[in-house]
């Protein structure tokens, strides 16, 4: 059997042990920590069989937000490119930063006021992202607290 270059580079590359990712590295470098806001440049709107959302970049990591993370409102593909033009700088607040993955999971939807801001206005939502970043934290916080409660009060310590 003989192996054209591409599938030797490949197979060597597969049996050769784990380096970090570049993306790996990108991320940590960010060094984000959920809750964060960050922004994001769109790099393409996309659909397929099993999701549609965006892709974006931000400062040299590639990621996507799922229509289920841009909106409370239920979102169309046109919705979206209504929504998203390539090039557009957004905010999105960071939901999970996974090192091991590695993966950057955003979200503009917690974002929004009202279910629905990001279709009407996303440039009112981008506008107060750092607000509603610190009421997400707080709600977060608060939500701890009381499942700390509950398991305190149940007797578990």
């Amino acid at each position: 059997v003989q192996l054209n270059s591409f599938t030797a580079e490949y197979a060597t590359e597969a049996l050769s042990p784990k380096q970090p990712s570049q993306k790996k590295l990108a991320l940590q470098a960010l060094g984000l920590k959920a809750s964060a806001i960050v922004q994001a440049v769109v790099t393409e709107v996309y659909t397929n069989a099993r999701a549609k959302g965006v892709k974006v970049d931000v400062k040299g990591v590639r990621t996507n937000i799922s229509s289920s993370n841009v909106s409370h409102s239920p979102l169309t593909l046109e919705d979206l490119n209504k929504i998203f033009k390539k090039g557009d700088t957004i905010k999105a607040l960071v939901l999970s930063v996974d090192l091991v993955e590695p993966y950057l999971g955003l979200s503009t939807k917690r974002l929004e006021s009202t279910p629905g801001d990001m279709l009407r206005d996303p440039q009112m939502v981008y506008a107060s992202a750092e607000e509603k970043g610190v009421i997400f934290i707080q709600s977060k916080a608060n939500e701890t607290a009381q499942k700390l409660n509950s398991l305190m009060a149940s007797g578990i310590q």
